[in-house]
C-alpha cells in the first residue's frame, strides 16, 4: 500500500474523535438524553471493527467463532470501554489491517467510532464548558489523550 494513502487514512480516522467533539458541542442539550445511545453505538462499532478485522485475518473457523462469542459477550456486558484506552488498540488493528483487504473498512469504522467517543467526551465535561477557551482546551486535551492511536498506527508504518 502506498505510504501516503496509509498516512492519510490514519489521520482521517483519528480525526473522527475531533468531529465527534464538534458534533457534541453543537448539540449540548441532546447529550444527556442520548448518552446511553452513544455508548451503545460505541460498543456496536467496536464489535464491527473486531468482526471485520477477524474476517480478513484469515484465522480458522474455530478461532473466529470463539472470538465472535467474545464480541457478543462484550456487547451484552455493562462494561464501558474508555475511548482513551481503546484508541491504541484500534491503532494496532488499523496497522495490522493494512496488510489485509479490510484496511479501508477498518479505517472507516475507526472514524465512525470517534463520533460517539468525541460526543461522550463532551458529555462528560458539560459543567466545564462555559467559555470558548474551555472548548478549545477540551478538543486539544482529548486529541492528546487519544494520541495512542497515532503512536500505534502511524509510527510503525514509518519503519516498514
Amino acid at each position: 500500500m502506498l505510504q501516503l494513502n496509509y498516512l492519510a487514512a490514519g489521520i482521517v480516522s483519528f480525526l473522527g474523535i475531533a468531529c465527534g467533539i464538534i458534533v457534541g458541542l453543537m448539540a449540548l442539550e441532546e447529550l444527556k438524553a442520548g448518552r446511553r445511545y452513544l455508548e451503545a453505538f460505541q460498543k456496536v462499532l467496536l464489535a464491527a471493527i473486531a468482526v471485520v478485522f477477524l474476517n480478513y485475518l484469515g484465522m480458522g473457523i474455530v478461532f473466529r467463532i470463539a472470538a465472535y462469542a467474545a464480541v457478543i459477550l462484550l456487547l451484552a456486558s455493562r462494561i464501558n470501554v474508555k475511548s482513551a484506552f481503546a484508541y491504541p488498540v484500534l491503532g494496532l488493528l488499523f496497522f495490522a489491517s493494512s496488510k489485509s483487504g479490510g484496511f479501508f473498512i477498518v479505517a472507516s469504522l475507526v472514524f465512525l467510532y470517534g463520533l460517539p467517543s468525541g460526543s461522550l467526551v463532551v458529555a462528560g465535561n458539560l459543567k466545564r464548558l462555559s467559555k470558548a477557551d474551555d472548548k478549545a482546551q477540551l478538543v486539544i486535551s482529548t486529541l492528546i489523550s487519544h494520541s495512542g492511536f497515532i503512536a500505534a498506527a502511524l509510527v510503525p508504518s514509518l519503519f516498514l
